[in-house]
């Protein structure tokens, strides 16, 4: 597969400078509202390629309706290093693994509307700060949370306090 074979079914369009509110680092869920081919430059590097420009909608909380944005280069790889692309549709796909034989069938607008969850990270960069994507989850992930001591003490207490009504 090319880098660039499914970016035809996607518009190219040039981005013009906007300014967005940042939103509080957390995990929400989204919808993949719309997806752009867009000319960028390459990392480090004054040369221009091709990106797709992913826009997640938030889809409950206090920040429902709010716009998410990020450039991803158009290469589909899995294992060792996945890359975002391969990310994003595993995780739309609830967690699914992908074998290369399926990569040929693998068309990027089959994203649009696609649901997932999205963790964010707020970077700042001169005197703006931006919201960040920083991974990419599918609908039914478990929270990256540590349980403590205290939760395995409380769950025991939930538990024998059940137990005790039981017997009364």
């Amino acid at each position: 597969m090319t880098d660039t074979q499914n970016a035809d079914d996607i518009d190219s369009v040039k981005i013009d400078a906007v300014e967005f509110e940042t939103l509080p680092e957390d995990v929400y869920k989204v919808v993949i509202s719309a997806i752009k081919r867009i000319e960028d430059k390459k990392y480090q590097s004054e040369e221009k390629e091709t990106k797709f420009r992913f826009e997640f909608t938030v889809l409950e909380g206090d920040f429902e309706g709010h716009k998410l944005f990020q450039k991803v280069r158009t290469k589909l790889a899995g294992q060792p290093k996945p890359s975002n692309l391969w990310m994003i549709w595993k995780a739309t796909d609830g967690g699914k693994e992908h074998s290369k034989e399926e990569y040929p069938s693998f068309h990027v607008s089959s994203l649009i509307n696609r649901n997932l969850k999205v963790t964010t990270e707020n970077v700042t960069k001169g005197t703006a700060t931006y919201t960040n994507v920083k991974a990419y989850l599918p609908l039914k992930a478990k929270s990256t949370y540590e349980r403590t001591e205290d939760d395995d003490i409380d769950e025991a207490l939930k538990s024998n306090t059940a137990a005790d009504e039981g017997n009364s």
